[in-house]
């Protein structure tokens, strides 16, 4: 059985090592250092957030795949812990709340609603709207991102050669469409997805209710005009990794939540 400070150092090391590697980020001596096992351990219980208690677990611990989690293939795509997983949410084990639901893309940092980001769209939607993240595992209720295998999969998207990235568009579309035909009372979906692989696959899916597109082409026009060229200089790259940040995304984001209109 895997214990609880084996976890904490699997999570505190990859985050202290990626830190190492980017140490001019990270100008502190305790990440320049070599640190033993017991000070990772103690830094991840101090930083990180709780882990689930094992008798909460869906998948026991004693089932875990961790090393079969990490990788950008085929293997980690249509990993079957993902597939348990769904069969569990579709078994009448989840329940939506609202007639709306927001889709967001995943983060390096999980539990997701630890990524200020995410927390910011979950915070001015939960009251109104089921919020899920959308991700290799394909959709994850942001109630559940604390879960195996959702906190636990490692996907380097550098690693993805152009065949995965089409298999990762065609699997993630199927299972959006799995969700949205059985979780059929809603009315509206709303993307707050950037352009990418996981923007096509919910634009590609055939699901019944309202989509509605944050960055779709017209407010991807506006938001250029305000923002690429007067604040970004027209760096494209800068201004895509900036999106969510904008002011007017997020005012387009609750009025889109905010309006009554549906199909």
């Amino acid at each position: 059985m895997i214990s609880d400070d084996d976890l904490i150092f699997r999570l505190a090391n990859n985050i202290i090592s990626h830190r190492k590697r980017n140490i001019a980020m990270f100008k502190s001596e305790f990440y320049a250092r070599d640190l033993s096992r017991e000070e990772i351990i103690e830094w991840g219980k101090k930083k990180l957030a709780p882990l689930l208690p094992q008798a909460e677990e869906i998948i026991s611990r004693d089932q875990w795949d961790l090393s079969g989690l990490k990788g950008a293939t085929d293997k980690q795509l249509l990993h079957p812990h993902y597939v348990t997983m769904q069969k569990y949410f579709l078994n009448g084990n989840y329940q939506p709340k609202h007639n709306i639901a927001v889709l967001m893309l995943c983060a390096n940092k999980k539990p997701y609603r630890d990524n200020f980001l995410i927390k910011r769209f979950y915070m001015l939607s939960k009251n109104t709207a089921d919020f899920y993240i959308l991700s290799n595992p394909g959709i994850i209720p942001i109630e559940y991102d604390n879960y195996y295998p959702f906190r636990w999969y490692e996907w380097n998207e550098k690693e993805e050669i152009p065949e995965i990235k089409q298999l990762y568009t065609e699997e993630l579309r199927k299972r959006i469409e799995i969700w949205f035909n059985h979780f059929n009372n809603y009315k509206k979906i709303i993307s707050i997805i950037r352009p990418g692989e996981t923007h096509t696959a919910y634009l590609q899916s055939n699901i019944p209710q309202q989509k509605e597109d944050i960055f779709s082409e017209n407010n991807m026009e506006l938001l250029e005009q305000e923002y690429l060229i007067p604040i970004f200089r027209n760096n494209r790259g800068l201004f895509k990794t900036r999106l969510l940040n904008l002011k007017r995304v997020k005012e387009i984001f609750i009025k889109t939540l905010q309006s009554k209109e549906t199909i």
